[in-house]
């Protein structure tokens, strides 16, 4: 009878690590490939914007701690992509964020020329970028 019971916990503690396994492996093959979408579309960025303009590339935490996480209360507009928020660099440096709200593949080049346009103009109501 023991045995009996043994076996069926046993058999019932095998299929529960089993199905932990099949959902921990599905979450991180999720998580892989938006990471692989979401390079995948900063390279096609990357390689649309000149390289001649002197664009400096930020990481995301880098942005986020600029701008407070992205708080409200340094949101100065919002563009046809997302919206636009002031902060400040480690260095002090003042810097504009646009945050995109839908990153749709459709708009990813409209986005790019948008970004190489106002990187070629000079004006002093424009931070260069």
């Amino acid at each position: 009878m023991i045995k009996l019971i043994f076996g069926i916990l046993g058999a019932m503690f095998g299929i529960v690590a089993v199905l932990t396994l099949i959902f921990v492996y599905r979450i991180w093959h999720k998580k892989r490939k938006e990471k692989a979408i979401h390079n995948r579309y900063i390279n096609s960025i990357r390689a649309q914007v000149s390289s001649n303009i002197g664009t400096i590339w930020f990481h995301l935490p880098e942005l986020e701690h600029a701008t407070d996480g992205f708080s409200p209360k340094n949101c100065v507009g919002q563009g046809r992509y997302g919206i636009v928020h002031k902060g400040k660099l480690k260095d002090s440096s003042t810097v504009v964020v646009k945050q995109l709200v839908d990153l749709d593949s459709q708009r990813d080049e409209e986005f790019s020329n948008e970004v190489e346009i106002i990187s070629k103009i000079r004006n002093r109501n424009l931070l260069p970028l």
